[in-house]
């Protein structure tokens, strides 16, 4: 039985409504002492809680498609890092530059700056730095939205070199789900790790990635929206963390990306298709193309069907020009949700030039970390050769 759906649903309600009225009627007829009687009514006690529980789980999970299978959830399907595409859709992908040797741009001796003295730093040791990078722990203060955002801030390993390129490198912001940490990004996600990994291997270009959460006016969630009288959130994602980062780090950008997972992927493809000038590449991870509603939102888009139209993607898609960009969208064949499958298909089809747009698809796979984490590693790859590198 399938693990999301009505059937095991109705099957587990049964069995709570069951277990209780058994426990019940055991105890009223069990008046006598015996051996065991204790032991029998805990039992029975304990299961009806379970029962309650394991129905509190399904519902839940059938709405935010967590683990879409028995094998999702206990972690028996395959954890091996994707390699390909699964379809290209719209325009023929002009996007993707000749692939690099990273080493070759290392050049020159390992050199700490003399400003990491009063940094925060939550990844990487000092030592390893220039053959593995840092993560630092900063905050965005934007002078164009008047918003204020913690940001985790990967540097690789070239800006810690005295190269020529040291300093030349594309900044990719990493934005995660609604309500999320930027910590998760680091510690169940490995953002780092794999990126480390990956320039090592000579598969990415050193990038750095500005890790954040898609909502600094958190806990109002304006979907990554310029609300009317109210948070400049958009325009703090596309001028303020580039240009502040960008002055923080001493950075000379060689381009700007945007990559999230769930609502982060919202406003992934969001800031690409409004700013395609700075952000023409963006990678969207079990994400969707219309803005929520949900009580998070604060009702922005009620009453406002003008407002609601310009941030909705596939109105735009419709009833604008397309943009050039270009776009990763990852999901499973057997997520179900509005960020699922039929969700990303649909939007894949609507795609057209100049706009493109890349599949990446898993056979099974839920809204979870771990299922991201296969996706990473090829989303960065891709990334990379759709970023523009020093030359």
């Amino acid at each position: 039985m399938r693990l999301t759906g009505k059937p095991l649903l109705v099957l587990a309600a049964l069995l709570a409504i069951a277990l209780p009225v058994a426990c019940l009627r055991y105890w009223a007829k069990s008046t006598k002492r015996y051996r065991g009687r204790t032991g029998v009514r805990l039992s029975l006690f304990m299961s009806s809680q379970l029962a309650t529980v394991f129905v509190v789980g399904l519902v839940l999970n059938d709405y935010g498609q967590f683990y879409s299978s028995w094998s999702d959830l206990f972690q028996t399907n395959s954890s091996t890092p994707l390699a390909g595409t699964a379809g290209h859709y719209g325009a023929p992908d002009t996007g993707v530059r000749a692939k690099i040797n990273p080493t070759a741009l290392d050049g020159g001796a390992p050199a700490i700056p003399p400003e990491s003295a009063g940094w925060d730093t939550v990844w990487g040791d000092r030592a390893e730095w220039p053959t593995k990078g840092a993560v630092v722990n900063t905050t965005v203060t934007g002078p164009a939205s008047n918003l204020t955002q913690q940001a985790l801030v990967y540097l690789p390993p070239r800006y810690f070199h005295t190269g020529p390129f040291a300093r030349r490198m594309p900044i990719v912001e990493v934005l995660t789900g609604f309500p999320g940490t930027p910590m998760n990004l680091v510690t169940r996600m490995d953002y780092p790790d794999m990126l480390a990994t990956a320039i090592s291997g000579g598969k990415t270009q050193d990038m750095v990635l500005v890790m954040m959460r898609p909502a600094p006016a958190f806990p109002w969630d304006t979907e990554c929206s310029d609300v009317p009288h109210g948070p400049q959130t958009l325009q703090f994602f596309t001028r303020d963390v580039p240009d502040t980062m960008a002055a923080k780090f001493g950075l000379q950008p060689t381009g700007l990306a945007a990559m999230g997972d769930s609502t982060g992927g919202y406003c992934a493809a969001k800031i690409s298709m409004f700013d395609p000038v700075r952000f023409p590449t963006s990678v969207v991870l079990s994400g969707y193309f219309r803005p929520s509603t949900d009580m998070t939102t604060r009702g922005i888009f009620d009453g406002n069907p003008t407002f609601r139209d310009q941030n909705d993607l596939t109105w735009r898609l419709k009833h604008l020009p397309a943009p050039k960009v270009s776009m990763l969208v990852s999901t499973a064949r057997d997520e179900n949700g509005p960020d699922g499958y039929l969700t990303a298909l649909r939007w894949l089809h609507s795609i057209r030039p100049p706009m493109s747009a890349d599949e990446l698809l898993l056979d099974s796979g839920g809204h979870n970390f771990r299922t991201w984490r296969r996706e990473i590693p090829f989303a960065l790859q891709w990334l990379s050769d759709h970023l523009a590198a020093p030359t």
